[in-house]
């Protein structure tokens, strides 16, 4: 393996199968290729003619798509189209999709069996190695033998149920044979169930479950430094000062005076929905094509704002706001931990259905 010829041949034979992969996905000679942005945009047809792809409608293709209904494409295109601005970083601005998606979970936990009150999980984007099946061979872990083991030496099993998804629920039901492979056994700690498969859901969409909501607090990632919340120049207010020199979209404010998380606060109260930030106090608003228009609006609220708060002559180191409680108890912790048992709580409050 180490002689010059050999190693030669080898790398030839490499280099062989990089080129044949390349000519496989890569652009084909001919396809118009679009390597920075046009100086003038495409209109709606000619945009139309460039999303069209191979046709996998005509049932040739082995997976990758699970149902190819029509109505239900459309349906999905609607949603789509419904909830195309929506974000589920920002459960108080879409309570809805925070709903759902808790519901989502929900449904699962009770498919695959999950003690009640006990069980929790999230939605997350795709699978991993399937065990229940397995991609390879659709063939089914024996796994109660395996959770009996993990059970003995006390450490955790996952199940991937993945593949398996909205089918291996429903064998016994539907007379097939098939051994226990859920939360019914003792040792199975998490399983994992893409509802993108054949639970017919958009792409991406998938589940994570756990025996317990413990369990799932392993999970979470928290960042209780980070200046962005617990994820000078002339001011436009009295007591509100610029936080540096903003260049781009975000403006970033603070106060020296009065507490900043209670003028957060209060602009909730009027409608705004800006974001807090620590390390030092701060709000800011990251401008958009909807807020431009609302600017006069939102210097007129934020004035009265921070002059309601003076007149009630708020102690900026006493207040009683939600928000202010939070960070003012972020910023003052020496153990973080404690800041991570709160986010942990929010988290969970997500999926609480």
């Amino acid at each position: 393996m180490n002689a010059p010829v050999t190693k030669q041949m080898i790398q030839s034979d490499i280099n062989k199968t990089i080129k044949d992969i390349e000519e496989k996905i890569a652009p084909k000679k001919g396809l118009q290729r679009y390597l920075s942005l046009p100086d003038f945009g495409f209109d709606d047809q000619r945009l139309r003619e460039e999303l069209k792809s191979i046709n996998w409608e005509e049932g040739r293709v082995s997976g990758t798509v699970y149902y190819g209904n029509r109505e239900l494409s459309k349906l999905t295109s609607e949603a789509y189209t419904i909830f195309s601005a929506s974000n589920p970083l920002h459960p108080d601005v879409f309570p809805g999709v925070r709903k759902m998606d808790a519901e989502i979970v929900s449904m699962v936990l009770n498919l695959y069996n999950g003690p009640k009150d006990e069980a929790g999980g999230t939605t997350t984007s795709g699978g991993t190695e399937r065990s229940a099946p397995n991609y390879p061979h659709g063939i089914i872990d024996d796994i109660p033998t395996l959770a009996g083991i993990a059970d003995k030496y006390k450490i955790g099993m996952h199940v991937d149920c993945c593949l398996g998804s909205f089918l291996v629920p429903f064998l016994e039901e539907a007379g097939f044979p098939a051994q226990p492979f859920d939360f019914r056994i003792k040792g199975v700690t998490s399983i994992s169930c893409d509802t993108h498969k054949y639970g017919f859901a958009p792409k991406g969409s998938s589940v994570i479950m756990y025996r317990t909501k413990a369990l799932r607090r392993y999970q979470y990632f928290f960042a209780p430094d980070w200046t962005g919340g617990i994820y000078a120049s002339p001011s436009m207010a009295d007591d509100l000062f610029v936080c540096g020199k903003p260049l781009v979209s975000v403006v970033a404010f603070g106060s020296k005076t009065l507490n900043i998380y209670d003028i957060n606060d209060k602009m909730s109260k009027k409608g705004w929905n800006l974001n807090a930030l620590q390390n030092p106090p701060a709000v800011h608003i990251a401008c958009t094509m909807l807020t431009v228009p609302n600017a006069d609006q939102f210097v007129r609220d934020l004035r009265e704002c921070v002059n309601e708060i003076k007149l009630n002559k708020f102690n900026p180191e006493r207040s009683t706001s939600d928000s202010a409680a939070i960070y003012g108890l972020a910023a003052t912790l020496p153990d973080k931990s404690i800041v991570n048992d709160i986010a942990s709580g929010f988290l969970d409050a997500l999926y609480s259905a």
